[in-house]
């Protein structure tokens, strides 16, 4: 089948996205740096997420800043080197930040050590919902990986969310067990994504969602939405 002119458009900005943002991973993933961030310092090292370099991080720290969260007890999945779990606590919250790599775990609990918030920041290495029992959550956060490809390892888990996103799939049909009544779960997504299919798995799975909020950088568009779910009565 011959693709759309609009199959290969995308995939032209996907590869031009794509592989320049590989390059800067592979560069940032392969050293200990250093990084002040949303008033934290934070220490990135050798395999785990850079927060600075991609602009995802970024965007939920914004839509993190515009909500309530005193009082509010947050999940932070994917924590990386824990920035959003920090500014989660930083507006009062309390906060599990999980990560299934085990050395972001680590930076993020060292992280939350040095910036103070060891009091309201619990973190530790977990496959999605693995370790986290029966815990329900008023926000669940979620910087996804963004393309449907096999993960070779847990730094790769950051990038490659499976065949057909099947860790997007299986995180959809777990999260509702884990939230409090008038619990939302809030989750970037790329244009390069198959955002439609994905929406969809999530309202199979009961959610629906917001009405997505769009940031634009160069080549590239962002969709930040929140999934709460419908009434189960």
């Amino acid at each position: 089948m011959i693709p759309s002119l609009h199959e290969s458009k995308k995939r032209l900005r996907s590869l031009l996205t794509y592989m320049p943002l590989r390059i800067r991973a592979s560069r940032a993933l392969a050293r200990t740096s250093l990084v002040a961030m949303d008033g934290f310092t934070l220490k990135v090292p050798e395999g785990v997420f850079h927060p600075q370099y991609f602009y995802s991080s970024k965007i939920l720290l914004k839509e993190l800043h515009r909500l309530d969260l005193r009082d509010k007890y947050v999940l932070d999945m994917g924590t990386g080197s824990g920035i959003l779990a920090l500014a989660a606590a930083s507006q009062g919250a309390a906060v599990l930040a999980v990560d299934v790599n085990p050395l972001a775990a680590k930076a993020a609990a060292v992280n939350v050590a040095a910036n103070g918030f060891g009091e309201r920041v619990f973190v530790r290495a977990s496959n999605l919902f693995d370790q986290i029992g029966d815990k329900k959550f008023d926000l669940i956060v979620w910087n996804p990986p963004f393309y449907p490809k096999p993960s070779v390892g847990p730094p790769q888990a950051a990038w490659d969310a499976g065949d057909s996103y099947e860790i997007i799939r299986q995180f959809a049909a777990t999260a509702g067990d884990h939230l409090r009544p008038d619990g939302t779960c809030t989750l970037i997504f790329s244009n390069d994504m198959d955002i439609p299919l994905i929406v969809g798995v999530f309202a199979f799975h009961g959610f629906r969602s917001s009405v997505p909020k769009t940031y634009r950088r160069f080549l590239e568009s962002f969709e930040v939405r929140s999934f709460s779910l419908q009434d189960r009565s």
